[in-house]
């Protein structure tokens, strides 16, 4: 618990990338701990715990943080109509949604999801 403790301090207190990568092992699976690391830096998703990888606040915060993190997220995620849609939304709202957002859409999502009407207006 004490080393736990530890590793949340410094992720919270440092943009420290590489705390989770070094201690994945003991915490790739701790849903808070990785909730932190990808809020700060979506590429730590890659070291989260398949579960994690599959777990819709955990990718949404990821890829809040970085449109790259979704090629780390879950397919079973990245082929959900309502999870894609929120990330578009958000990233609108947010003014984050350019050619380079969409690029990476078109190579991790279903082209199924890529004809789907609804997020077809979403991104214009």
């Amino acid at each position: 618990q004490a080393r736990r403790d530890i590793v949340l301090e410094a992720l919270k207190s440092k943009r420290q990338y590489s705390v989770l990568k070094k201690t994945f092992k003991d915490f790739r699976g701790d849903r808070e701990l990785v909730l932190v690391a990808v809020a700060r830096d979506g590429h730590q998703l890659a070291v989260a715990s398949e579960q994690l990888k599959g777990d819709w606040g955990v990718a949404l915060a990821a890829t809040k943080q970085t449109k790259f993190a979704l090629k780390h997220v879950a397919e079973k995620v990245r082929g959900d109509r309502n999870f894609i849609l929120a990330i578009i939304k958000w990233r609108k709202r947010n003014g984050v949604i350019d050619d380079g957002f969409q690029t990476n859409l078109k190579k991790h999502i279903p082209p199924a999801l890529l004809k789907d009407p609804e997020i077809i207006s979403a991104l214009s």
